[in-house]
């Protein structure tokens, strides 16, 4: 999420968690889909640091991927 905030000149990797988190939501309320307590294992699984320090990594599932393809949206 840093990088995602960055990348859209957002001050803080919570920017992404929370817009991020209320697409995802938005999108599994839609589709019937709520994996877990976290809105963001709608649209991806994550990966926990291998070493203290490190970032999660965040991992968008190959469903969404291929959805974000098919409406050419990438």
């Amino acid at each position: 999420m840093t990088q995602i905030s960055e990348a859209m000149g957002w001050a803080s990797y919570s920017s992404g968690n929370a817009h991020y988190g209320k697409l995802a939501q938005l999108v599994g309320d839609e589709i019937g889909f709520h994996p877990g307590t976290c809105h963001l294992n709608v649209l991806a699984t994550f990966r926990e640091p291998e070493e203290p320090g490190d970032h999660w990594l965040i991992m968008m599932r190959p469903q969404v991927a291929d959805a974000l393809k098919l409406l050419r949206w990438t």
